[in-house]
């Protein structure tokens, strides 16, 4: 009777029918479920200037692929949970692709966690994706898509993570409580499509976003030495570098349509080439000619609002 009452509690406090929906869509814990090939990760920035963080699904594939041959992918089922201090309220929830829900409430602080001896300075939102199937757009792998966007008041930001799978947060809740909070992502790429296919689990881990630019930078064997004085939360990567005539310019972007500045600058600081453009929410890349540029080092600089990131072009004859 007392694990039931527990457990009705914790039910009740959830108050999100997307758990409820996730659980009957899986229908066994998270870690009997099989894993798919194409495989994604989760990340959570956070932009000081906004006090915004935001939520970003990593893939490591791109569209079309063997098992979706559509351009876009789409996908119906997926759920983060989220760890926070105490007292860390979620305010300006904004979903950005698909339908997001359970940010209202969180869970940690009940008595079958404390009995399991997990810390109590920490709770955690379950927020899932209701399961109406969602359009992501085109992915291309490694480059980050964004999933939701909140506003949250903390002394330290980076205290605001992803639970990982193997979290025991997440086997308590499912070994005393018969919840599944594990992080989950199931989309047309995870299997073949066909009518005996059964849906995988593409989720393998978190991720930060130094590491999604340090893959980007080995994938395309680009440069990312930032010009002193002028890094900040942003990157920018210089490829292929040397160049003989075309660089591509690419750069981090936490926000959708902010205004952006491309330049190229010479050693003085003279400006020799600009091109403004508006901003997508994760990686943009643009394409300059500096084919009629003598052989010397050049700046990229990238300005986004009041930020300025740099890096080296190397022009070769």
């Amino acid at each position: 009777m007392h694990f039931n009452n527990r457990r009705n509690q914790i039910m009740n406090k959830l108050k999100t029918v997307l758990l409820l929906a996730f659980l009957s869509c899986v229908g066994t814990s998270s870690y009997a479920q099989q894993s798919s090939l194409n495989e994604v990760k989760y990340m959570i920035t956070y932009d000081e200037s906004e006090g915004l963080f935001i939520a970003w699904v990593v893939p490591s594939y791109s569209t079309p692929n063997f098992n979706n041959p559509d351009s876009e992918e789409k996908g119906a089922t997926a759920q983060l949970s989220i760890k926070v201090p105490n007292g860390f309220v979620i305010s300006s929830f904004k979903s950005i692709k698909g339908n997001w829900d359970g940010y209202a409430t969180k869970i940690g602080s009940e008595a079958a966690f404390k009995e399991a001896g997990l810390t109590t300075g920490m709770e955690h939102y379950i927020i899932g994706k209701t399961p109406s199937e969602t359009n992501y757009g085109v992915f291309k792998a490694g480059e980050p898509v964004a999933l939701f966007s909140f506003i949250g008041k903390s002394e330290n930001p980076n205290l605001i993570a992803i639970v990982d799978k193997d979290d025991e947060f997440v086997k308590t809740a499912y070994n005393e409580l018969s919840l599944n909070v594990a992080p989950s992502f199931y989309s047309r790429s995870g299997q073949k499509a066909n009518s005996t296919s059964k849906p995988l689990e593409q989720f393998t881990k978190k991720t930060v976003l130094a590491e999604v630019i340090k893959e980007a930078v080995e994938k395309l064997g680009a440069t990312e030495n930032l010009f002193p004085g002028e890094a900040s939360s942003d990157e920018l990567l210089v490829y292929p570098n040397p160049s003989d005539s075309i660089v591509h310019i690419k750069y981090f972007s936490l926000r959708e349509g902010v205004g952006a500045k491309v330049e190229i600058v010479d050693q003085n600081g003279a400006v020799l080439q600009e091109k403004s453009e508006s901003t997508r929410s994760g990686f943009n890349t643009a394409t300059l000619d500096i084919s009629s540029y003598l052989g010397s080092m050049y700046f990229a600089k990238v300005i986004i609002g009041n930020k300025v990131i740099s890096n080296k072009i190397i022009k070769i004859n």
